[in-house]
């Protein structure tokens, strides 16, 4: 609560109020792997484990795009002008 506080007495709301979301998130992750590697524990089993990855976001909009233009050219039939 301290910090939404923060968020709505700060000069910029947004990026107070997007910092104190991002550590409520990083929390929930942090518990959220704690209970599973428990729970893996108790059960004999391999904790799981998490992989990052981290993409070049050109990369992404051109892969998008490219896309885009494949479904429009598929999408589309000429209708023939009589």
């Amino acid at each position: 609560m301290a910090a939404r506080a923060e968020a709505a007495s700060s000069s910029m709301p947004a990026a107070a109020d997007s910092r104190a979301r991002m550590g409520e998130l990083a929390q929930l992750e942090a518990n959220m792997m704690s209970y599973a590697n428990s729970q893996a524990t108790e059960r004999g089993q391999a904790p799981p484990f998490t992989v990052n990855v981290q993409v070049d976001g050109e990369t992404v909009a051109r892969a998008v795009n490219s896309a885009q233009q494949g479904n429009a050219s598929r999408a589309f039939s000429p209708v023939p002008a009589y």
